[in-house]
């Protein structure tokens, strides 16, 4: 029993800083109860993304990458619910303007 911060048991009585995207587990290691945004960092590399998408969801780590892009986590900011989003950019497929795709899946 105890808490976890990126798999490494805490201990009790002990203090550990967060950072950016830590994943926390309550009681047993299996058990990722949150993952801590640190909400300065969160918006960093956000700005090329629709206005739309910025109020709804809130973009986390990458959580993978392919030819056609990288898949991030993303929370629904009203109920806190985890999608998978791949970002594609345009300038990959086109030589106009860089715009950034964005494909949301639940997971």
């Amino acid at each position: 029993n105890g808490t976890f911060v990126n798999g490494e048991k805490v201990g009790k009585g002990k203090k550990r800083v967060l950072n950016n995207n830590d994943e926390i587990a309550l009681s047993v290691l299996k058990n990722k109860a949150y993952i801590f945004c640190d909400c300065g960092q969160a918006s960093e590399g956000t700005s090329k993304l629709p206005e739309e998408f910025r109020e709804k969801y809130t973009l986390s780590k990458t959580i993978g990458r392919g030819a056609c892009g990288e898949v991030k986590l993303a929370f629904e900011k009203d109920s806190c619910q985890k999608f998978a989003v791949k970002v594609i950019s345009k300038k990959t497929f086109s030589m106009g303007v860089s715009l950034l795709w964005v494909t949301l899946n639940s997971m």
